[in-house]
């Protein structure tokens, strides 16, 4: 896969298994992230690291409101300045 122009290559869609080994492991994926530079590969795991963040504060505000007997109040707001989801235009205060 060559990368866009003046930019990285665009990693594998959700819906794209890819080539995958013996053991269920997906080579294309592997290939992206080794074609990206480590620099590249560090905002990737970080963008990760913060949504994973964002989903355990999601789930955990949750819970408390939940067992608060309020089961949206708490779910509007983020504790983030700007959260990777709403960068991403994305609500998950909606759920």
């Amino acid at each position: 896969m060559k990368p866009p122009r003046g930019g990285s290559p665009k990693p594998p869609s959700a819906n794209d298994y890819g080539e995958q080994d013996e053991n269920g492991v997906d080579l294309s994926l592997l290939r992206y992230m080794l074609r990206l530079s480590p620099l590249e590969r560090l905002r990737v795991m970080e963008r990760h690291a913060r949504d994973t963040e964002l989903l355990y504060e999601y789930g955990r505000r949750h819970r408390e409101a939940k067992a608060a007997g309020d089961h949206l109040g708490a779910l509007g707001t983020s504790t983030h300045p700007k959260s990777s989801s709403q960068a991403r235009g994305l609500d998950l205060g909606a759920f």
